[in-house]
């Protein structure tokens, strides 16, 4: 049978690709951190101060660089998306990721219990405005344009039929998208999880966070939107707005103004980033769009 899908994209399985992480513990790092906790993952960096190498770790920071102040655009304040810079999130080209968040939350984003114990907030990136651009803006605009849909399916589709891991073959195809850089696909679906969050549930920040780093599946962290339609169309909505959005700036608003039809709470939705009144859709939008502008410009620093 046929996977329906929420996006006119193809549910052809890829080849599964490795994940950029995995678990390991780092007795050592945490040491320097926080004493009382340790690291709980492996690094994809090849400088050695994941492995516990305390010397590459003092020596890789750089006091004209600020410290890293986010792992997904929700950590930043409003109006601001999360920047890993042109090297992308495996590199230290545009802020020191070691460090303690400075803006947003400590200990959120992807430090997460359901992932262990940390050594501190994981920062790969720089709380910086739409216009700054990122890594993604160099890579070809087809591949960004289907790799929205393809997150957005893979997320979505097993939260409207009750809940379950993210779809391995939707995942399985975004990742293997022939990107300029290999880490392009997961950085993608970051940006795609974070504007879910603001519509669809909150949820999905520990969910795409579980799934990336490589965590066995966890049903505690299924999202399931099969008894909310009003969030169920909210999530589709915002993925078709991106999408649009990306291709043709200005587009957003023929998706969003859609939302009352199904949200008759629609005003009170958004209050992780927006205020609740009559100005929610206008704020959305404007989220919607500032992250097209962010996913389209090169990075430039």
């Amino acid at each position: 049978m046929q996977r329906p899908s929420l996006s006119p994209v193809s549910a052809k399985a890829a080849p599964t690709g490795p994940r950029l992480r995995s678990t390991v513990p780092f007795l050592a790092l945490a040491l320097l951190l926080v004493p009382t906790l340790a690291w709980g993952q492996a690094s994809i960096f090849t400088d050695g101060f994941e492995g516990g190498d305390a010397f590459g770790w003092h020596s890789a920071v750089d006091s004209n660089m600020p410290n890293c102040s986010c792992y997904f655009s929700g950590d930043c304040f409003s109006g601001e998306f999360c920047n890993y810079g042109p090297g992308s999130f495996g590199t230290e080209d545009i802020c020191n990721w070691r460090d303690v968040k400075p803006n947003g939350v400590p200990g959120t984003g992807c430090s997460v219990i359901h992932v262990g114990a940390w050594g501190g907030p994981i920062c790969d990136g720089l709380c910086q405005p739409s216009t700054a651009g990122s890594q993604l803006g160099s890579e070809p605009a087809e591949l960004i344009a289907r790799g929205i849909r393809l997150w957005g399916d893979a997320i979505l589709l097993p939260a409207l039929a009750g809940g379950g891991p993210i779809d391995p073959d939707l995942a399985a195809e975004v990742l293997a998208l022939p990107f300029d850089k290999p880490s392009s696909a997961w950085e993608l679906g970051r940006q795609v999880a974070d504007l879910l969050v603001l519509t669809a549930d909150i949820g999905i920040y520990d969910h795409f966070c579980h799934y990336e780093h490589g965590e066995p599946d966890d049903p505690s962290l299924f999202v399931d939107l099969s008894n909310d339609p009003c969030r169920a169309r909210a999530g589709q909505l915002t993925v078709e707005a991106l999408a649009a959005a990306y291709q043709q700036p200005g587009s957003a608003q023929s998706f969003i103004k859609e939302l009352p039809e199904t949200c008759g709470g629609w005003q009170n939705m958004f209050t992780l980033r927006c205020p609740a009144g009559p100005s929610a859709l206008d704020c959305v939008r404007e989220r919607i769009e500032d992250a097209a502008v962010f996913l389209s410009t090169p990075v430039s620093i």
